[in-house]
């Protein structure tokens, strides 16, 4: 799900979140439970878009979600910092594009960051990610995987 901002399409994390959550009928505790986080953190990202990369990392894990359109790594922090350096840019130069500090970006590619900087880096530097939740929860594992969408489209889902 995206939102669109006034010049640019941001991921809307809190709602990918809770329709992952609530399209394979599983309750807030349960989420809470699979992902080994709190209920109120669950609701934190489903309510407030608020939480930590590592939170999301695990939200998006126990519920089978993946980015389409990033490179492969080991975390969204490491798939940023590849971004960064195919275009060639600098921390400090990301920080001016996304609208952050250039130490936030130094956190971020460490995996110790929030979601709206992963938010707001994404929007810079891969504007056409998109969030995909796998069909029946079958992904192969592999490094790239076509999803049937309804309407006879495919989507091609980079996995992580």
């Amino acid at each position: 799900m995206l939102h669109k901002g006034t010049d640019q399409n941001v991921i809307d994390v809190a709602n990918t979140i809770r329709s992952a959550r609530t399209s394979l009928g599983l309750t807030k505790p349960t989420l809470a439970e699979r992902a080994g986080v709190s209920v109120h953190a669950v609701w934190e990202v489903e309510n407030r878009n608020n939480g930590t990369v590592a939170l999301l990392s695990a939200l998006c894990t126990a519920l089978d979600v993946r980015f389409a359109g990033l490179p492969r790594g080991r975390g969204f922090g490491e798939q940023a910092r590849k971004l960064r350096v195919r275009r060639g840019w600098s921390q400090d130069r990301l920080a001016e594009r996304a609208g952050v500090s250039a130490p936030v970006i130094a956190r971020l590619e460490q995996g110790n960051a929030r979601i709206a900087t992963l938010t707001a880096v994404l929007a810079v530097l891969a504007p056409k990610a998109r969030v995909a939740q796998s069909v029946g929860r079958q992904w192969s594992g592999s490094a790239i995987e076509i999803v049937d969408l309804p309407l006879g489209t495919s989507l091609i889902a980079f996995t992580p």
